[in-house]
């Protein structure tokens, strides 16, 4: 896929007959020749173009191809010197492209050559990718990276003086929008020219945000430090959806931190609460609010009415950590051994992570695509094959 080519000894005479045969790839000559090229992606395949998977952040991806029984594609070779605990590792256009130690990496998809290094000084833990684009946090500056060759193409940037310098925290790719956060504010792009189209500024410190059918879902939250002061309404969150097209407000809605039960156990070691955020699934336009260790409330994307709300305890499937959930079109994944349907927050009636028990630490957390997690006809292998890790898009195609 993507540019791969056959060579093949055909005569001249008998190359028409031979093109009628083809589908899903284009023929043409070279002397003697006949050559198959196979452009663009497989039917039915899907990237992996944001840190979430999508610009919903559902750690899910809609690939229709992918299944068990699994089998290694391709094993070792130059991708084992990008290096370990990569910042940030998208799939897009036939390339994995990881950003690790300030180096951002292009790697064959199908192959595991390394394309292109690049390094980057200063770069932020956030990437997102277009098959034409990849963009990668700097400072106050998003750069634009040409993904065949790793060189710089353009660069966006948060401000310009005499104004204050403002730090890019995340940034989404939806269409040929840029959305992203920089300090306290929400802002949209022309992701090509850098054009500003709309910005929203919060009193409050910080600002998490997921993008879906044409909506820009965000929550408003004050750091950690104000909560433990107990400062009034530190724990109470705005959620707000606009209108990607133009930032106008489509509705607002309130929610709060759920409180833990005074006779939950303490854990035996510290973990880190999630700071406020949000998932949305466009498939079933269910947008979910997680916050400390909970997934507190749902709401239908559309009108921002209440699907239901209950504190579901979240580590996101992760072995170590709370982490924001799996969410796939009718199922929830909040923590190993649970599953949910998400329109109403009722236990479905069979565990699919069975025996997936979660204790200790690790360094990975559980991802899902459209057959993985939810095929019946291979539930030995779904069970053994649970917790995946960006390994599975890297073979996926």
């Amino acid at each position: 896929p993507y540019g791969g080519v056959a060579c093949l000894p055909i005569p001249q005479g008998e190359h028409e007959a031979f093109a009628k045969c083809v589908t899903g790839a284009k023929t043409s000559r070279a002397g003697q020749f006949a050559l198959l090229v196979r452009s663009g992606a497989l039917p039915g395949s899907d990237d992996w173009t944001q840190d979430g998977g999508t610009a919903g952040h559902t750690f899910t991806s809609n690939d229709q191809r992918v299944k068990p029984p699994f089998a290694v594609l391709w094993f070792g070779g130059a991708a084992d010197w990008v290096g370990f605990h990569p910042s940030s590792t998208v799939v897009v256009g036939g390339r994995m492209l990881i950003l690790n130690r300030s180096v951002l990496h292009a790697i064959d998809i199908y192959t595991g050559r390394l394309l292109w290094k690049e390094p980057i000084p200063g770069s932020r833990q956030y990437i997102a990718a277009a098959e034409d684009a990849v963009y990668v946090i700097r400072g106050d500056v998003c750069l634009r990276i040409d993904p065949a060759t790793g060189s710089k193409v353009g660069e966006i940037a948060l401000s310009k003086p005499p104004e204050k310098r403002w730090t890019w925290m995340d940034v989404r790719i939806w269409n040929d929008s840029l959305i992203g956060t920089g300090d306290s504010r929400l802002l949209c792009m022309d992701r090509h020219s850098g054009e500003m189209r709309w910005k929203f500024q919060t009193e409050c410190d910080r600002i998490g945000f997921v993008v879906g059918n044409g909506k820009v879902f965000f929550v408003e939250y004050w750091s950690a430090k104000h909560q433990r002061r107990g400062e009034e309404g530190s724990d109470v969150h705005t959620i707000t959806a606009l209108d990607l097209s133009d930032g106008k407000v489509l509705w607002q809605t309130k929610a709060k931190t759920p409180e833990t039960p005074p006779t939950e156990k303490k854990p035996s070691h510290p973990i880190r609460p999630l700071e406020p955020q949000l998932t949305y699934c466009e498939a079933n336009d269910v947008l979910l609010f997680t916050t400390v260790k909970w997934i507190a409330s749902a709401y239908k994307g559309v009108s921002g009415d209440v699907l239901w709300t209950k504190p579901l305890p979240s580590r996101g499937t992760a072995v170590g950590g709370y982490q924001a959930p799996v969410l796939l079109p009718d199922m929830l994944l909040p923590y190993a051994g649970t599953s949910y349907d998400p329109l109403t927050g009722s236990p479905l009636p069979k565990e699919r992570w069975e025996g997936m028990k979660v204790r200790g630490r690790g360094c990975g957390r559980a991802l899902a695509s459209t057959h993985i997690v939810r095929s019946e006809e291979h539930t030995s292998e779904l069970q053994s094959h649970s917790f995946i890790s960006y390994a599975v898009f890297c073979l996926k195609k």
